[in-house]
């Protein structure tokens, strides 16, 4: 109950217009969505795309190849003009991370995958396919996340949370897997979402992920102590 009652005061304090002086530094970003903030022009801010090199030792390599299915044939899915993303040795490739910018629709081809409406999907074949968060301030954050296979076909993978030490993993099958966690991160820190299972599981996995800044106690004081100060001047204004 405590914790409901802090992020109310938090949701509160947020929807109040408090002007902002011209040199004030502005608030740090406190909500990262992977699909909301899915870059298509260069892989910048706080998220990156890409696969580890092997599973033994995870080293993260960045895609290079942005495929956008306006001009290309996206590996048999022609004129699709709804998808961008991400891939890694050709703009036509896997592994890669996509995202759907338009309706939702069905493939006939590669074994019939549903791309979902403004969703973003990791194609595993060839490699661990990896979207990478890296904490920009240090903190406290509720990291949560959702793995849905979209393919009929082909085995399905595993999904991975994983941050120098593995979060949690779990066997899709043909189903979802949630995960929530909060964890300390300091800045620079990263957390990785995977999707893998070796080149033989390779089932399109629609993936959401979210991570929301925690403020410290003495943030809440501050807010609550705004919102009492608030709360005064109304009714101050309302006694004259």
């Amino acid at each position: 109950m405590k914790k409901l009652i802090l992020k109310s005061a938090l949701l509160m304090a947020t929807t109040l217009s408090v002007p902002m002086a011209a040199n004030a530094v502005p608030l740090p970003t406190t909500t990262y969505d992977l699909a909301l903030d899915f870059a298509t022009a260069s892989q910048s801010g706080a998220w990156q795309y890409g696969s580890y090199d092997n599973w033994t030792n995870k080293t993260f390599s960045q895609f290079t190849y942005f495929k956008d299915c306006a001009w290309s044939s996206c590996g048999g899915l022609a004129e699709l003009n709804d998808l961008v993303g991400w891939s890694g040795t050709s703009e036509i490739s896997d592994p890669n991370i996509l995202k759907n910018t338009g309706p939702t629709f069905t493939t006939a081809a590669f074994e019939q995958i549903t791309f979902n409406s403004n969703q973003v999907t990791f194609g595993p074949y060839l490699g661990p396919t990896v979207a990478r968060w890296t904490a920009e301030y240090s903190g406290t954050f509720d990291i949560s996340a959702s793995f849905m296979t979209v393919q009929v076909g082909n085995t399905a993978p595993s999904a991975y949370i994983f941050s120098g030490l593995e979060f949690d993993t779990v066997d899709l099958g043909n189903g979802t897997w949630n995960f929530n966690d909060t964890f300390n991160l300091e800045a620079g820190e990263y957390v990785d979402f995977v999707v893998y299972g070796e080149n033989v599981n390779n089932k399109t996995t629609q993936v959401n992920a979210m991570i929301t800044a925690v403020p410290e106690p003495e943030t809440y004081a501050l807010m609550l102590a705004g919102l009492g100060l608030v709360g005064f001047m109304a009714r101050r204004r309302k006694a004259k």
